[in-house]
């Protein structure tokens, strides 16, 4: 291995950081490989790790939630083994389970907030903006997460749909493509014949915090309009940290919610 011979600190140590970072990827198994390759790779994200805990910005993660996430992004032993309590599924101690069991308790909840924060981001940079909204020609009548009143670019309104899918799922271990990129390519197919009237960009990122391609190129241009109107230059980071904390607020929500026994009646002894 070549070392350099000048420059900055962080010039010296990437070379070092890279081949521990190989060294680890060769001798980790298929699911932790993944893990590894999705936290380290160019789509890393987790910006809740940067963000200041401000209950009033929307920016705090109580202990419990920031033990969960941490755990999950270092593969840690999170809970006891154990079944889940909506489809008694059999959970393992790093309680990845409840990220993609399809009674996912976190998951609309989370939805409903990244959207209501894409949503207000557009208003502060001067953008008017709905949630799901009605008249859109779709083949299936459904409708996409939000959308532009006015004109974004070249005279047409910007048509979103938000996604956050779980990339330590059984069906991802193992496969080289990005899980947030894949999800883009398929919003992008579902929502062909909107794109044909309206700018549609999908919003994807995984449950570890990283982004999609389309997504961080559509957040660093929201963030751009942002810094515009509000003049502060931090205002794009800020959008990403609330996006973050959000997503990473669900995922504790999701394997909480599993673990907690079902509501019962309460009879006398």
């Amino acid at each position: 291995m070549d070392l350099p011979t000048s420059g900055e600190q962080k010039t010296f140590d990437k070379p070092l950081c890279d081949l521990q970072l190989q060294q680890l990827q060769n001798a980790a198994e298929e699911r932790d490989a993944t893990r590894l390759s999705v936290v380290s790779g160019s789509h890393r994200g987790a910006e809740w790790l940067n963000a200041l805990p401000l209950r009033s910005c929307g920016l705090h993660l109580n202990n419990e939630e920031l033990r969960i996430n941490v755990g999950l992004r270092l593969g840690c032993n999170i809970a006891s083994q154990h079944c889940c309590n909506f489809c008694a599924a059999s959970v393992t101690n790093t309680a990845e389970h409840a990220l993609s069991c399809r009674f996912s308790k976190g998951r609309l909840p989370r939805h409903a907030e990244c959207n209501e924060i894409i949503s207000r981001a557009f208003n502060s940079a001067h953008v008017p903006s709905t949630l799901e909204p009605t008249g859109i020609s779709r083949s299936d009548s459904k409708r996409p997460d939000g959308m532009t009143l006015v004109p974004w670019f070249r005279g047409q309104c910007v048509v979103w749909d938000f996604t956050c899918v779980d990339s330590l799922a059984a069906s991802r271990i193992g496969l080289p493509s990005h899980a947030a990129t894949e999800a883009e390519k398929r919003k992008i197919l579902k929502y062909n014949e909107i794109s044909r009237s309206h700018i549609f960009t999908p919003i994807a990122c995984c449950t570890l915090g990283s982004w999609g391609e389309a997504s961080q190129k559509f957040l660093r241009a929201l963030g751009k309009r942002l810094i515009g109107t509000s003049g502060d230059r931090r205002a794009g980071c800020f959008l990403r940290q609330r996006l973050s904390v959000a997503i990473a607020r669900g995922n504790a929500t999701s394997i909480l919610a599993a673990m907690q026994p079902r509501c019962r009646l309460n009879l006398p002894y």
